[in-house]
């Protein structure tokens, strides 16, 4: 009997897809991550389902929405009963691994089909009960093995993400990790296993040990930086501001500052060279121990960076920036139709796709679709578009100024195609974007009447969307 493929799911934290060779990037130093899209393919046009950690996460492993898995902020539980794959391949014999960020609550928990190898690397995200009850990460016990104490004292104390940015190389978060990863492989056994190496990295505080690695000068200000902001319709205008006034204020980032911005987005590329580097060591820990032949790889992101396009840096917006996510696959035994697909994609998409891929049913609360025919050159089922949600919330910054208080009550859908892309919420302006003439969307054509057939086609696409996935957000017809 044929041995049943494994897969490696491997995702970094907020990584805009332009940062990575792979797609052009000339500056940045990835030679593992271009070596796999070298060996395997890439799609150029990968979106989220939200731009935001946790609700993107849940969907990458439910393969269902925000809207439908009840995660739509930061650090929420998705609900219980939509399974994860994990939860899938355990009952079809699957050894499943987690290691590092989980961010979707009970951060230090085993759970959700990952509890017989679980090692999460973020106390940020747990509470002081987890600690009182002696929880702590996998990578704090790491670090204390190692003669190291948390900054602040006391039984509750942790080592923050900004503590471990400033750790030597051999001690950060990403040689943890594939540190972890081998030691996973080296109990592989006879099962076949799904791993998932969740990277925190090139997430803020947007420092770590490569931090010197490139000038300010190499990277650029992006060709959007300067932007008309009275191109946007009122809720991006507002979380725009939002943005700006959370980065100040948190981060020390001025993003009217170019200075500020090409300093951050100079440690930001050491942070995705950082990453490449030990996605290299854990992809030579597979080889050596002769699993490569028999384990599909897939590289993405959770959401990506605006790293100043538009004045702004983090996630939250609609650009093509914070939604579109690298996406590299290598499957060992497939040949494919093509190297390079243009084909719109959705992380939603992912579950199915890998269950397909080692031949396990693809359960009927799945909302998205297995893009395996796609790859094969067969008929398939794919819509030729994908959408992005935007629920409302996002941080606790939102409550800390009343001028935010409305970025609260925003309710958005997003349908982008690779040529267009429409910007929906109900009571406020609409956006329309020629992504093929305006890449880097510095115009709202929303207004030109030539656009009109366009605008009745996205649109009538997301209300087919929303038929589908029982998506209750009212959304009146913006031509009317």
């Amino acid at each position: 009997m044929p041995r049943s493929l494994n897969i490696l799911l491997i995702f970094t934290d907020q990584h805009q897809q332009r940062i990575l060779g792979a797609y052009g990037n000339r500056v940045v130093q990835t030679p593992n991550l271009d070596a796999l899209a070298v060996d395997g393919i890439v799609f150029e046009n990968a979106v989220v389902s939200q731009p935001v950690c946790s609700p993107s996460r849940a969907s990458l492993l439910t393969g269902t929405y925000p809207h439908t898995h009840g995660c739509i902020k930061n650090n929420q539980p998705f609900a219980a009963s939509i399974p994860t794959a994990a939860e899938i391949l355990g009952r079809r014999g699957y050894r499943c691994g987690y290691i590092g960020k989980w961010h979707c609550g009970n951060e230090l928990a085993p759970q959700r089909g990952f509890e017989g190898f679980y090692r999460p690397t973020e106390d940020n995200h747990a509470g002081n009960a987890d600690r009182a009850n002696g929880l702590f990460s996998a990578y704090d016990r790491f670090l204390r093995t190692r003669g190291l104490s948390p900054s602040t004292p006391g039984p509750h104390a942790f080592f923050t993400q900004r503590e471990a940015t400033a750790l030597p190389e051999e001690l950060c978060k990403p040689a943890f990790m594939a540190q972890q990863a081998g030691e996973f492989f080296r109990s592989a056994g006879d099962s076949p296993f799904f791993l998932v190496m969740s990277f925190l990295e090139p997430h803020p505080p947007y420092f770590g040990p490569f931090d010197g690695m490139y000038t300010p000068a190499q990277v650029g200000l992006p060709p959007n930086y300067a932007v008309d902001e009275q191109e946007m319709a009122g809720w991006s205008r507002r979380h725009a501001a939002f943005r700006r006034f959370y980065y100040e204020k948190g981060h020390n980032i001025k993003t009217s500052d170019p200075q500020d911005v090409l300093a951050n987005a100079a440690r930001y590329y050491g942070l995705v060279t950082l990453v490449d580097k030990y996605v290299g060591k854990t992809l030579d820990s597979l080889r050596r121990h002769g699993l490569a032949d028999h384990t599909i790889v897939l590289f993405t992101s959770d959401h990506g960076d605006m790293l100043g396009s538009h004045q702004m840096v983090d996630k939250g917006m609609l650009f093509s920036e914070a939604i579109k996510v690298p996406f590299i696959l290598r499957h060992p035994q497939a040949a494919f139709v093509r190297k390079r697909f243009h084909e719109v994609i959705s992380n939603v998409d992912v579950a199915p796709t890998l269950l397909d891929m080692v031949g396990v049913p693809i359960p009927q609360r799945i909302q998205g679709r297995s893009f395996l025919p796609l790859l094969r050159g067969e008929s398939h089922s794919l819509p030729p578009f994908g959408v992005v949600e935007w629920n409302g919330v996002l941080q606790n910054m939102h409550g800390r100024d009343p001028i935010f208080a409305d970025v609260l009550n925003a309710h958005v859908r997003c349908v982008v195609t690779p040529c267009w892309k429409l910007i929906l919420s109900p009571g406020d302006r609409s956006e329309l974007h020629d992504l093929e003439a305006d890449p880097f969307e510095r115009r709202n054509v929303f207004d030109r009447p030539e656009n009109h057939a366009m605008i009745r086609r996205l649109y009538e696409s997301l209300r087919q969307w929303q038929e589908e996935t029982a998506d209750p957000l009212p959304l009146p017809d913006p031509l009317t």
